[in-house]
């Protein structure tokens, strides 16, 4: 997402810098022809969870595909809320996040989907131990259940799986912990009955004890 008019140039870094083939048609096959546009741009990138998902950004910095492809890139984690702020408020050129733009697009925001590393949820569903032992209604109505902020990708995961099951989301408690980790350290000390989490924290939560796998993360 970006939030001004020079959309082509980071697009067309991004598409360098990762190798993505064409996010849009607009810069199918233009690589050669814009880059000297995207050369000497320097993008901040935000993050909105620790999550696999947006391991690319972090390989292309680590070992230095931005930079070879002379585009200087700031990434940086800033958790759901925050990160949908600095995209608002131009403190960063493109959120890396879900759902959450679809919020700021709702209240206004200048904003513009223009590519995916992820083309599926990668999420698992999961429970304290002496929590529901199954995704139904019977086990889960009445409970909570953590996701990190509305219109997260774990917020739509929990919603859709909730949808899948015949699950009322109204009748289950919502609760928003602004990231992942929150939501294994509760669900592993008993204050959440239920949370939905992606890898790589759902590996940590898979092979705890004090948490039960109602879902596993990917299925």
């Amino acid at each position: 997402m970006r939030k001004n008019n020079s959309v082509l140039t980071i697009l067309l870094a991004m598409t360098i810098a990762l190798g993505l083939v064409a996010m849009l048609p607009l810069v199918r096959g233009t690589e050669k022809a814009f880059s000297q546009t995207a050369r000497g741009a320097k993008i901040k990138i935000g993050q909105a969870a620790i999550a696999t998902a947006f391991a690319p950004y972090w390989v292309a910095v680590e070992r230095g595909t931005f930079k070879s492809n002379g585009v200087d890139v700031d990434l940086s984690l800033l958790g759901p809320a925050a990160s949908s702020q600095a995209l608002a408020s131009d403190d960063i050129d493109i959120l890396s996040a879900s759902g959450e733009g679809i919020n700021l697009k709702a209240e206004g925001a200048d904003i513009k989907y223009f590519g995916t590393v992820n083309h599926y949820l990668d999420f698992g569903l999961y429970a304290k131990k002496g929590g529901p032992r199954s995704i139904s209604s019977a086990e889960m109505e009445g409970r909570s259940l953590a996701v990190s902020s509305p219109g997260s990708a774990t917020d739509i995961f929990a919603r859709h799986l909730l949808e899948q099951y015949k699950i009322d989301p109204s009748k289950v408690k919502f609760i928003y912990t602004q990231g992942l980790p929150a939501i294994y350290t509760g669900l592993s000390s008993g204050q959440f009955d239920l949370g939905s989490l992606s890898v790589p924290t759902a590996v940590y939560a898979e092979s705890d004890k004090s948490i039960q796998t109602l879902l596993p993360s990917g299925e």
